[in-house]
């Protein structure tokens, strides 16, 4: 990578993966509220989530930037890159649905789309968000 040498050269430290993904700051996102198993699961999979959304914006803001320059070319193939992101999305939200049925005896109870507390259910539900700020994936009940 061309970038390496000269960050280096100003007196920075060298590029590496690891600080090119602040992987420090990325992974000391999961902080999870209890002692429960299955909570590092719920966060990864909804933050996750958030990231392929955030990735699927940022596609879409550029194909409207093209299409308003009428530079139509690169716009579908931004869009076809949406529609891939869309796929793995929906693979790895399928995924995770399964797999969060193990969570089904979790109830999260939400204050302006902040999580204040998981707390063990009787009953069988999947686990659903009471109030978000925005729309986000969630696990719908089943």
């Amino acid at each position: 990578m061309s970038g390496t040498s000269s960050s280096a050269s100003a007196g920075r430290a060298p590029l590496t993966y690891s600080s090119y993904l602040r992987l420090e700051g990325l992974l000391s996102q999961q902080a999870p509220l209890t002692a429960s198993h299955d909570e590092p699961l719920f966060i990864v999979i909804h933050q996750a989530s958030e990231l392929w959304l955030k990735l699927s914006l940022h596609e879409l803001r550029a194909v409207r930037t093209c299409i308003s320059q009428g530079d139509v070319r690169p716009a579908l193939k931004m869009l076809a890159r949406v529609a891939g992101i869309q796929k793995r999305f929906r693979t790895a939200t399928g995924t995770c649905t399964s797999s969060a049925r193990n969570l089904s005896t979790w109830k999260i109870v939400s204050n302006s789309g902040a999580m204040r507390t998981c707390a063990r259910s009787s009953g069988s539900s999947a686990v659903a968000a009471a109030r978000v700020a925005r729309p986000a994936c969630l696990i719908s009940p089943a």
